[in-house]
């Protein structure tokens, strides 16, 4: 009976499928961009923007055009800073203070430009180090020097750079691997250095970094920093360029920087930046989940008008059921298996048109970003769209019962009248 109700009035069934297959299909996008996009980007601020680490530098004092540290980052200052309540790590970071410039091959083409190199200690790079490779001081060779470099520069080079100059782009896994010669002693707009020392070390990329509580450059091991500027220099004090502090949790982060501070160090933290993009994303995901529910809530209204209709017109249908020993239980649970079984075809269909759509563009996303050589972009999540189990599972739930409450009120009350109705006559 349920099957011939369905099949009966072919178009007004097919109506009421694609109605909350809409709803679903809408629900199900909102669920995916949220679990995907929006919460990609608040992972990639977390990653670039991480709230409990701060860069310490050393207060500067300006006079006239210039500025000079008035404080200084030795081991004496780092050990104290360690023993900080809330302090987890210090990691320190130390500018290669000679003159440089780097020479490359890039397909082809030869590129020579500055460069500002910064040491850090190997395990703040740890999880940026392309699988296969290195990145450690090895005391029995110095070439190739093992850096990693900031994606940044990768977007700003793929985006600008490569086309004012006509280069061609590049990707990560071009990248990774990749020699280029650093020449000490000279640059390239000023020349050679001072005291004439020159010489030529081979380096080679093992990763690339999203970092923004790192000194901007081109990281290497912090030994390889302290032997260079030894070299070039000749002294054996070597005052630490800044430090990236990290802290255990982020209500601490005010209080450790109160206490730097006092030791004349300035402490810049991102907890702005990933507090401002978390606030965006999770707005974002708050307006569309209302949307999301405003179109559930009117496809309910319209599931609730449109049973309105087909049960006014079930009245002779109602009677004869009743009239051959149909109850009130039997006739609820009757339309009530046709509601479900709708219910269940807009899902289906909605669900269905919904993953293999959003799959194909997001394919299709991916396939041009490859083709334009960003795919690999630092700000890009790693899925556009998601489906992930829990808010797909309330989604369909909450599709089901306002797919399914809305016509079983309707069938309550007019099996109830007829009933009824038939009872007395």
């Amino acid at each position: 009976m349920v099957a011939t109700n369905l099949t009966e009035k072919k178009w007004r069934t097919l109506f009421a499928v694609l109605v909350i297959a809409f709803a679903t299909a809408v629900a199900l996008a909102v669920t995916a961009v949220s679990s995907g996009m929006l919460r990609g980007l608040q992972a990639r601020a977390a990653d670039m923007f991480p709230p409990t680490v701060i860069m310490v530098k050393p207060k500067t004092v300006a006079l006239a055009m210039l500025s000079f540290n008035s404080a200084v980052i030795d081991e004496p200052a780092v050990a104290k800073i360690r023993a900080l309540p809330g302090v987890s790590h210090v990691e320190p970071q130390l500018s290669l203070r000679v003159p440089l410039r780097m020479e490359v091959e890039i397909a082809g083409q030869y590129a020579v430009t500055d460069a500002v190199v910064i040491g850090v200690d190997p395990s703040t790079l740890k999880n940026s180090v392309a699988k296969g490779m290195t990145f450690e001081y090895d005391d029995s060779s110095s070439q190739p020097i093992p850096c990693v470099v900031p994606k940044l520069l990768l977007d700003m080079y793929n985006l600008a750079y490569a086309d004012s100059i006509g280069f061609p782009k590049i990707n990560e896994d071009f990248l990774i691997g990749k020699r280029f010669t650093m020449v000490l002693g000279q640059t390239y707009l000023a020349g050679g250095g001072a005291n004439g020392k020159q010489d030529k070390i081979l380096c080679r990329v093992v990763g690339l970094v999203s970092d923004a509580s790192l000194v901007p450059g081109v990281y290497i091991p912090i030994e390889y920093a302290r032997r260079l500027n030894f070299w070039y220099t000749g002294n054996i004090d070597q005052p630490y360029t800044a430090l990236r502090v990290i802290i255990k949790r982020p209500d601490q982060v005010d209080t450790v920087s109160k206490s730097l501070s006092d030791m004349g160090l300035m402490a810049e933290g991102n907890r702005w930046a990933y507090d401002s993009i978390t606030f965006a994303t999770k707005a974002g995901a708050v307006v569309l989940y209302a949307f999301a529910f405003l179109i559930l809530l009117v496809t309910s209204f319209s599931i609730l008008n449109l049973f309105s209709l087909i049960m006014a017109h079930r009245t002779g249908e109602i009677r004869l059921l009743t009239a051959v020993g149909g109850t009130k239980a039997t006739l609820r649970w009757l339309y009530f298996a046709e509601a479900v079984a709708i219910a269940l075809g807009g899902l289906i269909i909605g669900g269905s048109v919904v993953f293999f759509g959003l799959n194909q563009i997001e394919l299709q996303i991916r396939r041009r970003l490859e083709a334009l050589n960003m795919a690999n972009l630092s700000v890009l999540p790693e899925h556009i769209f998601a489906f992930d189990f829990l808010p797909v599972t309330v989604v369909v739930v909450v599709v089901m019962i306002m797919s399914v409450a809305a016509p079983l009120v309707i069938t309550w009350r007019t099996t109830g009248k007829q009933v009824a109705g038939s009872g007395q006559a």
